[in-house]
C-alpha cells in the first residue's frame, strides 16, 4: 500500500490515500483526530508544520 495517510469507510476491508502526492503532510503525522459533529472531517498534526484537515 505504501506510505501515506489512509481512511477507510468499511471497518479495513479497503484504504483510500487521503495525502496529497504533491504536497506532503509533514515530516511526520503524529496526531489525528476525526470531528464529532461532522462526517468524515478529520484533522491531522504534524512536527511543528502545521495543522491539516480535510473531508471526503
Amino acid at each position: 500500500m505504501g506510505e501515506g495517510v489512509f481512511r477507510s469507510l468499511d471497518r479495513g476491508k479497503t484504504w483510500i490515500n487521503i495525502a496529497f502526492l504533491h504536497q506532503p503532510i509533514g515530516n511526520e503525522p503524529n496526531v489525528m483526530e476525526a470531528s464529532w459533529q461532522q462526517f468524515g472531517l478529520v484533522f491531522i498534526g504534524t512536527n511543528g508544520r502545521r495543522i491539516y484537515y480535510g473531508t471526503p
